[in-house]
């Protein structure tokens, strides 16, 4: 077998060869994949628009989406983490208005996070760059103005994130 034909690996070892051929933490490349595959499948479900509007009132709600979820996964769905699921699901098809940054917040965000542009690829700082206050998860998608969920970026990583999760985000 030449160098560019992949070795014929099951299960976890495609995870732990892939992860260690990229130089990647196999645990971080699992908890990636978990969280692109939710944001699809919340993706896939905010889409059905009619549905979403049919059951928002109901009182078995959780049923319809366990039933929908799970023909839909093949997999079974504890109730935790179903209801995290259709809040998320409610949150991307509602509209959010940006709640202000209060003074508390703004003075903890500058006394504990460095004074340059959060994305690792930049890190950028003044004078050189001019920092905005960025939303991790976006206000526009239902993200808080709390400590929390805010970063310095420099405007121009910050202007092409725009509404976008930058990378992932846990529930």
């Amino acid at each position: 077998m030449d160098e560019s034909t992949p070795p014929q690996i099951a299960g976890h070892d495609v995870v732990e060869h892939r992860s260690a051929k990229l130089g990647i933490d196999e645990n971080d490349l699992l908890d990636y994949l978990n969280w692109c595959l939710l944001e699809h499948l919340v993706h896939e479900l905010s889409l059905d628009k009619q549905w979403l509007a049919s059951i928002k009132a109901e009182p078995d709600r959780l049923a319809q989406v366990k039933r929908k979820v799970e023909q839909r996964t093949r997999a079974v769905w504890d109730l935790p983490n179903l209801q995290k699921l259709y809040e998320r699901v409610v949150q991307t098809t509602e509209r959010h208005y940006r709640q202000p940054i209060t003074y508390e917040v703004l003075l903890r965000l500058l006394i504990n996070s460095p004074l340059k542009c959060a994305n690792p690829k930049c890190r950028a700082s003044p004078p050189d760059v001019k920092l905005h206050i960025d939303h991790v998860f976006p206000a526009s998608k239902g993200g808080s103005s709390q400590y929390e969920n805010l970063q310095f970026l420099c405007a121009k990583c910050n202007l092409s994130k725009s509404a976008r999760l930058a990378s992932p985000v846990r529930w």
